[in-house]
């Protein structure tokens, strides 16, 4: 139920939704808090425009992963603020 799943995501971390594109379709409330974008700002946009350039080939590793194993489990990326901070 859209109860249930509320409960999971915004009890989380970070937690995002993303299509085939990368594109972010869901982002959790707890979003523009932590990277003071507002939810409709980052929506639609690709999440891969956000991390941090070190941490690309292990994200994109990790996200080969997710397919192949059909998991979803990553280790902590710096994702960058809108004030530019990582």
């Amino acid at each position: 139920s859209e109860q249930r799943f509320k409960a999971l995501v915004e009890g989380a971390d970070l937690t995002a939704i993303l299509d085939q594109d990368l594109k972010l379709t869901y982002i959790s409330s707890n979003y523009p808090a932590a990277l003071q974008y507002a939810i409709d700002e980052i929506t639609g946009t690709k999440l891969s425009d956000y991390i941090h350039p070190d941490d690309e080939p292990r994200f994109n590793q990790e996200l080969q992963s997710c397919f192949i194993t059909r998991r979803v489990s990553f280790t902590p990326f710096r994702v960058q603020q809108k004030s530019g901070t990582w």
